[in-house]
């Protein structure tokens, strides 16, 4: 199974970097084979939040 988590520009750990590990983990625990999770977005790079100046 593919699955995407789709990111923008000014994202949080909350809305990326938690659930990308959340689901990497049912790979690694729930011994399901071909779980496949990758971050996309509209380019290569986004700004965190925490990085965008505000």
């Amino acid at each position: 199974m593919k699955v995407c988590i789709v990111c923008f520009d000014e994202f949080t750990d909350i809305d990326v970097f938690l659930p990308w590990d959340l689901l990497n983990r049912v790979n690694l625990i729930g011994r399901i084979k071909n779980w496949d999770v990758k971050l996309v977005g509209r380019s290569d790079l986004h700004d965190a939040f925490i990085f965008s100046g505000r």
